[in-house]
């Protein structure tokens, strides 16, 4: 399966405002994204009932080190994994709530 992490604004703002861990999260997504959804599943959470492009939103927390944690949103396309969505607001309630707000998200 192939991953992607999309080339977007919030992404690229995520990625420099965050540069001293930009390279090793991508790094962490590349590597770990499948490792979690085949043999972690109870780690990752729908994000409501939200879609993204037509798909369910997916989403699990990131934890570099103790400074650093993040929640990664992606969305599963036939043989692609799609994150489109990076934030250090690991609340569960609040990150569904800024997801909804992203552009191209529709739901609930």
């Amino acid at each position: 399966m192939q991953i992607v992490i999309e080339e977007n604004s919030y992404i690229e703002r995520f990625l420099n405002k965050h540069s001293r861990y930009s390279q090793e999260l991508i790094q962490e997504i590349n590597d770990n994204i499948l490792t979690m959804i085949n043999d972690k599943p109870y780690k990752i959470k729908t994000v409501g009932k939200l879609k993204y492009r037509g798909q369910t939103i997916f989403e699990y927390k990131i934890a570099l080190d103790k400074s650093f944690v993040c929640r990664v949103a992606y969305i599963k396309e036939e043989n692609q994994i799609t994150v489109f969505y990076i934030s250090t607001n690991i609340i569960k309630i609040n990150f569904t709530k800024d997801v909804h707000n992203l552009k191209g998200v529709s739901g609930k």
